[in-house]
């Protein structure tokens, strides 16, 4: 279905034959004839600002030179035990998530990676995708993360363009980043020499100083035909996924899906703000996003209590 707004006050909706989609533009219909001049002739109301979002305009919820990594790191002691990430194979408590991604930052700054750099990520929803954000932040590096349904074309561009040196991923990708002249970590290849470091907190001396705030950088698709790269700083994330897990009113112990790939914006929302609150993260299976009755089992089966998603994906369940 197809909806347009025009600017003399009327909606039109082309409809579909898809009964999902029909009964969706059924329920559009009644609720815009029952609520849509009411809400017109609210906003045009004068504007009366709601006492709590006066009590938070003046809230920053960011320190000088704080990081994302050192919020997770601020949640981790309160709740390390709290399960972090929970899928078929692996559990990982916060403390758990923190220590590896420890021993993964080490084993980068091992193989080169230093304080500045951009990293790729190419992973398909493993726990191993947030044990290696996170540990790419620790060593003051930024996170550019690739999705494997991306055509080369568009990964050779973003290598370039981001300046990528080094991609982190797993072996099942190997065959496919084969033709990239970049230095490639694959975390299950290197299981050994990670599990051989320690997992403590890493000290300053271990770590390059940060070069910039940059946290991490997410590529759109262009108007031009490149995809375009959008660099997101810490102040900004820390802010927002602070203040998002509080309006969301996520809790400690809330199973929250994590659908999107990680080279999609919306994933932030589905992976930082619910760990602001101590929050376990339930990702989907490798493989293709899930719908309709796939979806719905999958979030019975796992006993999921939130779910940030589009209307068109709810209306499917």
């Amino acid at each position: 279905m197809t909806i347009h707004t025009r600017e003399i006050g009327k909606l039109r909706a082309r409809p579909s034959t898809d009964s999902t989609v029909v009964q969706l533009r059924d329920q559009l219909h009644l609720h815009g004839t029952h609520h849509l001049p009411a809400a017109i002739e609210e906003f045009q109301r004068t504007p009366v600002r709601s006492p709590a979002l006066v009590a938070r305009d003046n809230t920053l919820r960011w320190s000088e030179g704080e990081r994302l990594n050192h919020a997770y790191e601020q949640v981790c002691l309160r709740f390390a035990d709290n399960d972090a990430v929970v899928t078929d194979s692996v559990t990982l408590t916060y403390d758990e998530l923190n220590r590896r991604a420890n021993q993964v930052a080490r084993h980068l700054i091992a193989q080169g990676v230093t304080g500045g750099d951009r990293v790729g990520l190419l992973f398909d929803k493993g726990a191993e995708t947030y044990v290696a954000m996170l540990a790419v932040l620790k060593v003051n590096a930024a996170y550019v993360p690739l999705d494997a349904s991306f055509p080369a074309e568009r990964i050779r561009f973003i290598l370039g363009d981001a300046n990528i040196k080094t991609i982190v991923s797993m072996s099942a990708f190997a065959e496919r980043l084969d033709t990239f002249d970049v230095r490639k970590i694959f975390l299950d290849g290197a299981k050994y020499k990670i599990d051989a470091r320690p997992g403590t907190h890493l000290s300053a001396g271990e770590v390059a100083a940060p070069v910039d705030a940059l946290c991490y950088v997410i590529y759109t698709s262009g108007t031009t035909g490149n995809p375009k790269g959008v660099a997101i700083e810490h102040p900004s994330i820390c802010n927002f996924v602070r203040v998002a897990s509080e309006l969301y009113g996520y809790r400690a112990g809330d199973r929250v899906y994590q659908g999107m790939t990680i080279a999609f914006d919306f994933s932030v929302e589905e992976i930082w703000v619910p760990l602001m609150a101590g929050a376990t993260l339930v990702p989907a299976r490798p493989g293709a996003s899930l719908v309709g009755d796939e979806l719905a089992d999958f979030l019975s089966e796992r006993a999921v209590t939130v779910m940030a998603c589009c209307p068109t994906l709810l209306a499917t369940i």
